[in-house]
């Protein structure tokens, strides 16, 4: 069962640590970027391909563009390490 049919079933699913959050965030923009396109990145995609609420993706970044300014920092740090 995903964790959005448990919590539509009204079990309560654990919630993620923020870190982890901002992780996954980022790492399915990437997905959505890489194989759509910027166009496609939008807050109501990355809260469904994550299974978060919108209110839990606005949490971490303001717009999708702060999302993929976000993205871009972490492929630039990772490059020069």
């Amino acid at each position: 069962m995903t964790r959005q049919a448990k919590r539509r079933s009204g079990s309560k699913a654990r919630p993620m640590p923020r870190a982890e959050r901002r992780v996954q965030l980022l790492s399915v923009a990437r997905g959505i970027i890489r194989d759509e396109g910027m166009a496609a990145l939008t807050m109501s995609a990355l809260a469904e391909r994550t299974g978060a609420v919108k209110p839990v993706v606005y949490e971490h970044f303001e717009n999708s563009e702060a999302v993929a300014v976000a993205r871009g920092r972490v492929v630039r740090s990772t490059a020069r390490s």
